[in-house]
């Protein structure tokens, strides 16, 4: 009986190659994960990824992850899924927070036992049936455990805003304000509770202070409350506050009676005002802000009056605000 020719030598050397290059290919893909989202934060986090190994671009046949970020009050969402229908979602305080759970979820999801691929072995007939019980998967970390690059949490802390504003506002007699203003506020729930203070002065533009001889400066303190709401990365917070007006009034005495002499009043009233504040961030934790508003201060002393002989303006009882500034935290 004759004998099958055997695979010559340069076949066999082809069939090494071809299962070679097989294996090969196997070992091509890469953890890599495909970014989307705000613009800015793509860039960063693109650049933390590559410079670890991550790639942001799939290669060809290889299973890529997908990372969609938004930036929301301050912090940045997260929401990350893969090809095998896994997803997770996570709100992390930074970019380079935001690629060591990136890294940590390509290393989940390309675990063998955490997709479908499976090899099916014939066990020997001496030898025990295997365990044929998938391993539970690793879970992806939480919310509450940390992860590389980001340290266990100590105590909570509710967020807080404080910001510095430049105003300007309109009297109801006509007079022109200008002002300065620091306000803060705690979330509690989903309301922000503060306060509020503000010195002004008359600019003497307009009004009854310019045509007495008057000088006008008033203070207000009030106790705030907000009800922050997200449009897209800026946040929108119409509130209440109530609290204290003070004006405090000076005008001279005529030469022909005393030189220099001033007489001075005061005026005091309670104060309530609506408020709406827009606050768009320009980096971390830091925002721009505009702000308007309206008070009312009905029992202030309005009415001009005489001092000592002298006419004395009185005190608005109303103003309408616009101003603009900075704050920092979370609103």
């Amino acid at each position: 009986m004759p004998r099958a020719n055997p695979i010559p030598s340069w076949g066999r050397l082809a069939l090494l190659l071809m299962l070679g290059a097989s294996e090969a290919r196997g070992g091509e893909c890469a953890p890599a994960v495909v970014l989307s989202g705000d613009a800015t934060l793509v860039s960063e986090l693109a650049t933390l990824l590559q410079s670890n190994g991550v790639a942001t671009q799939a290669a060809p046949d290889c299973p890529v992850a997908q990372a969609k970020l938004s930036l929301r009050a301050g912090e940045i969402d997260l929401d990350l899924s893969d090809g095998f229908g896994r997803s997770h979602s996570r709100t992390v305080s930074s970019t380079k927070t935001a690629a060591a759970l990136i890294e940590s979820w390509l290393t989940v999801s390309a675990a063998p036992e955490n997709h479908a691929a499976s090899t099916t072995i014939e066990p020997r007939p001496d030898a025990p049936a295997p365990n044929t019980t998938p391993a539970p998967a690793p879970s992806p970390p939480t919310r509450d455990a940390p992860v590389r690059g980001e340290s266990a949490p100590t105590h909570a802390v509710a967020p807080a805003r404080a910001a510095f504003l430049l105003e300007a506002s309109v009297a109801n007699d006509g007079s022109l304000w200008g002002a300065a203003t620091l306000r803060g506020c705690v979330r509690l729930g989903p309301v922000c509770g503060g306060g509020l203070v503000r010195g002004a002065e008359d600019t003497r533009v307009g009004g009854d202070a310019p045509r007495h001889d008057s000088e006008r400066i008033a203070a207000d303190v009030l106790l705030t409350i907000g009800l922050p709401t997200q449009l897209g990365s800026a946040t929108f917070s119409p509130g209440i506050g109530a609290g204290l007006n003070w004006v405090h009034i000076t005008s001279r005495l005529p030469s022909k009676v005393e030189a220099g002499a001033i007489v001075d009043d005061d005026s005091a009233s309670p104060a309530l005002e609506l408020f709406a504040d827009l606050s768009w961030p320009i980096a971390q934790g830091l925002a721009f802000d505009v702000r308007l508003a309206a008070q009312a201060a009905p029992l202030s002393h309005t009415d001009t009056f005489f001092d000592e002989g002298v006419i004395v303006a009185g005190a608005p009882w109303g103003r309408v605000f616009g101003g603009f500034g900075l704050s920092y935290g979370t609103p």
